[in-house]
């Protein structure tokens, strides 16, 4: 069985992203770290880490272990990247229940789609999905 992960401690670091660093997901530890791109570009780079803050240190050492064990580590998308409407789209196309899935097609049209989403899956008894 794998690495059990925290939906929410996704959501929270995808919140605190920013234009010039990437998330990524250790799928050993579950550790979901950020990194700014100027940190990989210091992993990369073999001078010594010893004149850098603790703090810069530390990201390195992440970066570093990114660098040389990608196996391990899944990057995870930008908010960009995520189309959250098309996520929900999908997620009513997936239901094989005809009728619940025409149900929640029809409650992510127009304005309030997000509130009736949220308020049919759990009026239908689906939100564990």
């Amino acid at each position: 069985m794998g690495t059990r992960v925290k939906l929410s401690e996704i959501v929270g670091e995808m919140e605190l992203q920013h234009d010039q660093g990437s998330l990524y997901l250790n799928q050993k530890t579950g550790e979901v770290v950020l990194l700014i791109d100027e940190e990989m570009i210091t992993a990369e780079e073999e001078e010594s880490s010893e004149e850098l803050p603790e703090w810069q240190r530390e990201a390195k050492k992440v970066a570093k272990d990114i660098l040389e064990n990608r196996g391990n580590y899944v990057e995870l998308p930008s908010k960009v990247e995520i189309n959250e409407y098309r996520i929900m789209e999908d997620f009513c196309h997936s239901v094989e229940d005809r009728g619940i899935s025409e149900k929640l097609s029809d409650a992510i049209k127009g304005r309030g789609a997000f509130g009736r989403f949220k308020d049919n899956i759990v009026r239908l008894g689906i939100e564990a999905r």
